[in-house]
């Protein structure tokens, strides 16, 4: 009777498949532990792990990237991981700024998609050009599991910034810093005076055009220094101009 019941026993066992989960296609860093190398029974519980993962690789920022098939072989369960792709970038919205835009976001291209990577991209940029505003529509690439960045871009008319500084030797500095977008290309110009209790004591300008020529940028421009002071010697004031291209 013993043996009937070991023999029967077996046999449930021996149907019932403990099958070691194994993921396939996964390179991004996301924590596995907890699903890679533990066993599952039941095709519910092979589908719970493609689901546990998926949402794994959802909340590290991999939103396009999942857990495409499952299947249990023999004694091994196989969680097979699509990772989206980014394929292609599109830069609209801006024509001034879209050459420029699109050469900075170009080391993006061929990473796996990640939202918080890309949000951070686009931060850099919005910050680098004083953009308005820039936004980010994710699409599938060629209706395939890879997307295509299309990158909205809007530019100010004109980027601007005034500050005020100390010098020990020149004493207050006030200046401003204006570019104006032209097509493919930006204009900027900086202006500032340094004057104390009795004078200006120097006056500085610059002027410098950047061209975008993809991949590269263009740049040439001058600056203009001019500065006075006092011979105390002779009791008399001097003035000294440079220009560098």
């Amino acid at each position: 009777m013993r043996f009937i019941v070991f023999l029967i026993a077996f046999i449930m066992c021996s149907t019932t498949c403990l099958a070691k989960v194994v993921i396939v296609g996964l390179t991004v860093s996301v924590d596995t532990d907890d699903i890679e190398n533990k066993t599952v029974v039941t095709q519910k519980e092979a589908e719970m792990a493609a689901l546990i993962l998926t949402n794994k690789l959802q909340a590290e920022g991999y939103t396009t990237s999942y857990v495409k098939q499952y299947k249990i072989e023999g004694d091994v369960c196989f969680l097979y991981v699509v990772q989206s792709i980014i394929a292609d970038i599109t830069v609209y919205g801006s024509a001034n700024y879209s050459n420029v835009v699109l050469s900075e976001l170009q080391l993006l291209k061929g990473n796996v998609y990640n939202k918080n990577s890309v949000y951070n991209a686009l931060s850099a940029v919005k910050k680098k050009y004083n953009l308005s505003s820039i936004n980010a529509d994710v699409k599938n690439y060629n209706e395939g599991d890879d997307v295509h960045l299309f990158i909205r871009i809007k530019a100010k008319a004109v980027n601007y910034s005034v500050w005020v500084s100390t010098l020990p030797v020149y004493g207050v500095v006030p200046g401003i810093t204006a570019s104006i977008p032209l097509y493919n290309a930006f204009l900027t110009g900086q202006v500032q005076i340094a004057f104390d209790e009795e004078r200006i004591n120097q006056k500085k300008g610059s002027l410098e055009y950047s061209a975008a020529l993809a991949p590269f940028t263009v740049n040439a421009g001058i600056e203009v220094n001019q500065e006075y002071g006092r011979f105390e010697r002779y009791n008399a004031d001097f003035t000294f101009i440079v220009a560098t291209p």
